[in-house]
């Protein structure tokens, strides 16, 4: 009869605790997904164009690519590619930059 009584107990503990780890889980996975969503939407703002950037900065939009093209600017790249060059402006790196943590939030 003890064992088992002992048995239904460790049972129902096991049961608690599986029970636990789910849900457990269950918040992790929310907590992952939410987190991606807030990825996603803070991608949807992929770059800073050239020319935003420039008005942001009070200068030309030369400066900002040859800046860019020397890594002098921190807050994004410059590529040739053949003749041609691409750039690209992190929408972070670049508010941060520039201090304007209001923008950020309302690009």
């Amino acid at each position: 009869m003890k064992k088992r009584v002992y048995n239904t107990i460790h049972t129902n503990k096991r049961c608690t605790k599986e029970i636990h780890t789910t849900q457990l889980n269950k918040k992790i996975e929310r907590r992952l997904e939410m987190e991606l969503q807030d990825f996603l939407e803070e991608m949807e703002a992929k770059t800073v164009s050239i020319k935003e950037a420039s008005k942001l900065m009070g200068k030309s939009e030369q400066f900002i690519r040859v800046g860019l093209r020397n890594n002098r600017l921190p807050f994004g790249v410059a590529v040739q590619l053949s003749s041609q060059w691409t750039y690209y402006i992190s929408p972070k790196l670049f508010y941060d930059y520039i201090g304007y943590e209001n923008i950020r939030k309302t690009a």
